[in-house]
């Protein structure tokens, strides 16, 4: 299992595109939160502590609002 993430900056905000095996999985506004917490839950979904559950709960592609 290859996972990878993008953060992109928009704004004053964060955002993160999270990839399993080169397919996106989800993308999380984390506009409310720093850097340090940006960096925290990448580094939680490289080790396998964030699941992908997780990051369906949290997708704001609309279907999960």
């Amino acid at each position: 299992m290859d996972r990878d993430t993008k953060i992109k900056k928009v704004g004053n905000g964060y955002f993160v595109e999270f990839y399993e095996d080169n397919k996106m999985i989800g993308l999380i506004d984390y506009s409310d939160h720093s850097l340090y917490y940006v960096e925290d839950a990448v580094e939680n979904f490289h080790s396998g502590i964030m699941t992908i559950e997780t990051i369906e709960r949290f997708n704001i592609d609309g279907k999960n609002q």
